[in-house]
């Protein structure tokens, strides 16, 4: 929780030498649990699913009914990072059946629902995921297990900011620090930050959303926590690649592909190929772009990765119309507008949006004008649920934004002139 590396390597040491020498399996699977959670927190995600999995066998041979269910929803984490998205539900879903014993906690079995909406988040169940960490912090405040109240408050802000709620997102970050400050708790803050800085930054307030970057990574640095570091240089990536700086981004991207040949976690190197294909596109190189986007869109459709399968789809579209490949782009761009109506939510709604109706103007397709009026609507219904009137006009201002806006005044004109 302090992120003090040495000692808790130091004491982890200790736990695995008195496990051995007790002979005891309720011990071995403790120090074994312990393992794979310090392998996580340094971004070792295979030697991590080795120690759980021993664990969760030794915990179901031993009848440990509580450490089952604690390995299981260990197991369903490091296997949802590493890509497994089905093995990684379906040990969520053991370690639901087996916190029906009498002798796992509600604190428990709330740590598995937080689990299980990370995993339903991931996959694009939204609403169900925000489902599942409401209870999950309902039980924790409950019962006061307040480190895990903040991490389940993360988890939910997040959710939020998918949906575009990105004030009630940056609400609940705070209160998730703050939480975490209470109790000494430093380890996985940096995530939470990154949270608060995506969502200032998504609706406009660059300036507080770097600062908020610049802490998180900090606070990486500090605690050694990799679990989320590469997610944040990434994110932090493609708010620099909006303002116009893309080697700044370039530079993210570099330190993002170092860690994540260390930790194999599927979910970043498909993050990390969006972000390529972006970088590339913003010098030029549309080909480049186009490779790095079908790639993540492969990576990302294989592990049910919603967001970023669409973002990745978008990119490609419009990559595809830059090289003269008009048919290929229109259609993945009208398949993308389409899909983004029909999904829960998106972190990443409106840029894709943007990048669809650029790829069907610059294809000169006859639904441009109509899928651009129509994104252009939305948009302006996502200003209007923006509550406070500097953070609206900031939201309003974001260049995507104002894009769209003005290629739907020049349809309207058009029209116009037209009658």
């Amino acid at each position: 929780m302090q992120g003090l590396h040495k000692e808790r390597k130091r004491h982890l040491l200790a736990i695995r030498a008195l496990a051995r020498d007790s002979g005891k399996a309720r011990w071995a699977t403790v120090a074994l649990m312990r393992t794979a959670r310090f392998e996580v927190d340094t971004g070792r995600l295979a030697r991590a699913l080795t120690a759980a999995q021993r664990a969760e066998y030794l915990a179901k041979v031993a009848d440990l009914a509580v450490d089952q269910v604690q390995a299981q929803a260990l197991v369903a984490e490091i296997l949802r990072d590493l890509g497994d998205m089905q093995g990684a539900l379906a040990a969520v879903d053991r370690a639901l059946s087996a916190s029906s014993h009498t002798e796992v906690s509600a604190r428990q079995r709330a740590e598995v629902l937080r689990a299980k909406g990370t995993l339903l988040r991931r996959v694009g169940r939204v609403n169900e995921a925000i489902d599942a960490h409401a209870e999950a912090i309902a039980v924790f405040r409950r019962v006061g297990a307040k480190r895990m109240e903040a991490h389940a408050k993360n988890s939910l802000a997040f959710a939020l900011f998918v949906l575009g709620r990105f004030e009630d997102a940056i609400a609940l970050g705070i209160d998730a620090i703050r939480i975490d400050l209470s109790i000494g708790g430093r380890l996985q803050i940096a995530k939470t930050l990154s949270t608060i800085g995506q969502s200032y930054a998504a609706l406009g307030d660059t300036d507080r959303g770097l600062a908020y970057f610049k802490r998180a990574r900090q606070a990486h640095e500090n605690y050694n926590d990799q679990e989320s570091k590469s997610d944040t240089l990434l994110c932090w990536a493609e708010i620099f690649l909006e303002t116009g700086n893309a080697p700044e981004a370039d530079a993210l991207v570099q330190e993002a592909t170092t860690i994540n040949a260390v930790t194999g976690s599927a979910y970043d190197a498909a993050h990390e190929k969006i972000v390529r294909a972006l970088v590339a596109r913003a010098r030029g190189d549309s080909t480049a772009a186009v490779m790095h986007a079908f790639d993540a869109r492969q990576v990302a459709e294989a592990q049910a990765y919603v967001a970023f399968h669409f973002y990745a789809m978008a990119i490609e579209a419009v990559s595809r119309v830059d090289i003269g490949e008009q048919h290929t782009g229109i259609l993945l761009a009208t398949t993308t507008l389409g899909a983004l109506e029909t999904i829960q939510g998106s972190e990443y709604a409106l840029t894709s949006r943007v990048l669809c109706c650029e790829a069907l103007r610059s294809a000169r397709s006859p639904q441009a004008d109509s899928m651009t009026t129509r994104a252009a609507a939305w948009f302006l219904r996502m200003c209007e649920s923006v509550k406070n009137p500097d953070l609206r006009r900031t939201f309003r201002e974001r260049r995507p934004g104002t894009r769209l806006l003005a290629w739907a005044e020049s349809i309207e004109r058009a029209r116009n002139e037209a009658k």
